[in-house]
């Protein structure tokens, strides 16, 4: 049973190594691909956000706020 569990986490060490290692490989070829291209005029942007996420606005009053005097 030892022997299995170490195997599986082993197992998970390589494939979390191998995401981090293609992660910077794909931010460096994005990094020489924008490079290149602003040189043209044109930049990569994300199509889905990741960190640039905004927040949506949400019409009317917020919930507990006091309604407004008449």
């Amino acid at each position: 049973m030892a022997k299995r569990l170490v195997d599986l986490i082993r197992s998970v060490d390589t494939v979390l190594d191998e995401r981090r290692r293609l992660a910077q490989q794909e931010k460096r070829l994005v990094g020489a691909l924008n490079r290149a291209l602003a040189k043209m005029g044109y930049a990569v942007v994300a199509a889905k956000g990741g960190g640039g996420r905004r927040r949506r606005r949400r019409r009317g009053r917020r919930p507990g706020r006091k309604p407004k005097a008449a």
